[in-house]
């Protein structure tokens, strides 16, 4: 939690007292994290919270990349300010034993936080000229997928920063600009793409693997779309999923789904594949797996 305005207290408890140190120190990190408002998986939370750094990216040069990037640099400009360490005694069945209960007191200025705003748009709006640029090259050469995969790049990347809340509006001039330049042809792309699915209806027992794996084909002007990133989740229930998948020579995307687990509805799981472009207003086309 927040000890006053720009201050974070972690907290850690180990048998150990550098790793009670590490646990604390990772914590106030992780509320720092939370406090940026942005949108992270948790692996990457973990990773930067633990190292200060991140080897998760996103599917390209990417929003992924730029986010873990940016947030890295910041966190490891995160220095404690003040420890406060205890050690406790916990009787057990064979006599006693020890741990460590440590707190750490970080600082991360409003400055601090402005700082990586402004840096982060700045890197966002460096990357979407380049991918704007790149797309219509592509484009000019006949190379659709590859063109509207830089067109993502775009829409992923703004996309980073218009969810933050809290930013003046005049600060995203550009990026909305370029938002609306990459979606003009990202709908336009998707207006002519069709996609059918494998059997949707499949059956397992919790804990199994689906029988067989679930496919997405994916066709523009009627031709096998390849090279496409397509992204699958889970909408209801939880399991092992190959979460990014690139569509082969036929347009077809293959995943297989192993250790299923029921979500609140214990009969059923939901998965959904579509493009890895996080916008709904693009139409982008979905299709859930039952």
């Amino acid at each position: 939690n927040s000890a006053n305005e720009g201050e974070f207290a972690g907290m850690g408890q180990n048998e150990e007292e550098k790793s009670a140190r590490n646990d604390a120190l990772a914590d106030a990190r992780k509320q720092i994290i939370d406090s940026l408002g942005i949108e992270m998986s948790k692996e990457s939370v973990r990773e930067i919270t633990t190292t200060g750094g991140s080897s998760v990216v996103g599917t390209s040069q990417s929003a992924g990349k730029i986010k873990t990037e940016s947030v890295a640099k910041n966190i490891l400009q995160v220095k404690p300010a003040q420890w406060y360490i205890e050690k406790w005694q916990k009787t057990v069945e064979n006599g006693v034993t020890y741990y460590f209960k440590v707190y750490v007191l970080v600082k991360f200025s409003q400055e601090q936080h402005a700082a990586f705003i402004d840096s982060l748009i700045q890197q966002v709006e460096a990357l979407s000229v380049q991918s704007l640029e790149n797309a219509k090259e592509l484009s000019e050469q006949g190379k659709i997928v590859e063109s509207i995969v830089e067109y993502f790049n775009v829409a992923n990347a703004v996309r980073t920063v218009n969810k933050i809340t809290g930013i003046e509006p005049t600060k995203l001039i550009n990026t909305k600009k370029y938002q609306r330049e990459a979606l003009q042809p990202i709908r336009e792309f998707f207006g002519q793409t069709k996609v059918v699915s494998s059997e949707t209806n499949l059956k397992a027992q919790p804990g199994d693997e689906l029988p067989e794996p679930i496919k997405l084909t994916f066709t523009y002007r009627d031709k096998p779309l390849s090279g496409m990133p397509v992204k699958f989740t889970f909408l209801a229930g939880s399991g092992d999923i190959n979460n990014t998948v690139i569509t082969d020579q036929d347009g077809i995307a293959t995943t297989s789904v192993a250790q299923i687990q029921p979500g609140k509805d214990k009969d059923l799981i939901v998965i959904e594949g579509k493009p890895d472009v996080d916008l709904d207003e693009a139409g982008v086309p979905a299709v859930r797996f039952n």
